[in-house]
């Protein structure tokens, strides 16, 4: 159909990908595309009489990657920024002027002896220094799936052990965002006619302490949990190969007492609707009816 925009959403099988993907797809003014580099994770979209297209892509692979885009008018690149950008630095150099929206950390601005949110920092020089329409989102803490990394760990913890670990004071402020949030957000920002803000942050409606979110989570578990505060000095040498002690990494560790606030502006006019004891209600749920099944 002329004149409809064509928009893909890179990356859809992932947690976020998929609801926004679900979401536009009920939007009638557009046409809407999926991909990922295993088409059959969204097999299930092909269900509809009129499924959106499903196209298999690689981000790596960044000039077949930026040649298959080109025919969109806008693209949500779902993966981190520092795999994204080069695909959408390719496609500006193939003369594609779609709108493009990126998701970068709100840790880049935080942490500043991490390599990873380095590399994510140069990658966001890059795409500011990009022509036409764009946007990067920095989220805070995102959460709402059980195997998000972040809260849904925190929940399966409360849920199956006897105690919670918890590094530093637990003064710390955290303001974390509820995927679906997060999934509104960016399709507002995909569907606005006007040019959207171009460096965005994005957090949830709540902003409490470490130890605020604990309390949260160990009420909602309705369960017996100790939290305990092991001194960092002891922590550390228990780290296993793989970075973490229960639920907790060594970044986590390295950013124990730091504020965990937005480092760039919240859009204009939007607020995040999903409050943090609703979210974290939500986690239990999907716990328990996994266990049930």
């Amino acid at each position: 159909m002329a004149g409809v925009p064509q928009i893909a959403v890179v990356g859809a099988s992932g947690d976020l990908g998929r609801l926004i993907l679900a979401k536009l797809y009920d939007v009638v003014e557009i046409e809407v595309s999926g991909t990922s580099r295993k088409p059959a994770l969204l097999s299930d979209f092909l269900k509809h009489e009129e499924p959106p297209g499903i196209l298999e892509l690689d981000l790596e692979d960044v000039s077949a990657a930026a040649e298959a885009l080109q025919g969109f008018d806008k693209i949500i690149f779902c993966p981190i920024l520092s795999l994204s950008a080069p695909v959408g630095l390719e496609l500006r150099k193939l003369g594609s002027e779609a709108q493009m929206i990126f998701f970068s950390s709100n840790n880049v601005g935080l942490d500043f002896e991490s390599p990873v949110y380095e590399e994510l920092r140069q990658a966001e020089v890059k795409i500011s220094e990009m022509s036409g329409v764009w946007s990067i989102i920095r989220p805070t803490m995102i959460y709402g799936f059980l195997g998000d990394g972040n809260i849904g760990r925190l929940v399966q913890f409360a849920m199956t052990k006897s105690w919670m670990p918890m590094i530093g004071s637990g003064n710390a402020l955290q303001q974390p965002i509820h995927y679906d949030d997060l999934c509104d957000l960016t399709v507002d920002l995909v569907l606005r006619e006007d040019a959207p803000p171009r460096e965005i942050g994005a957090a949830g409606p709540d902003c409490v302490s470490l130890a605020e979110l604990y309390d949260k989570i160990i009420a909602a578990a309705e369960r017996n949990v100790r939290c305990i505060r092991p001194p960092l000095g002891l922590i550390k040498p228990l780290l296993g190969k793989n970075g973490k002690i229960g639920p907790i990494s060594a970044a986590q560790i390295r950013r124990a007492e730091i504020d965990k606030r937005p480092t760039w502006p919240l859009p204009e006019g939007w607020t995040a609707k999903i409050s943090l004891e609703e979210g974290i209600s939500d986690l239990v749920s999907q716990f328990r009816a996994n266990a049930h099944k």
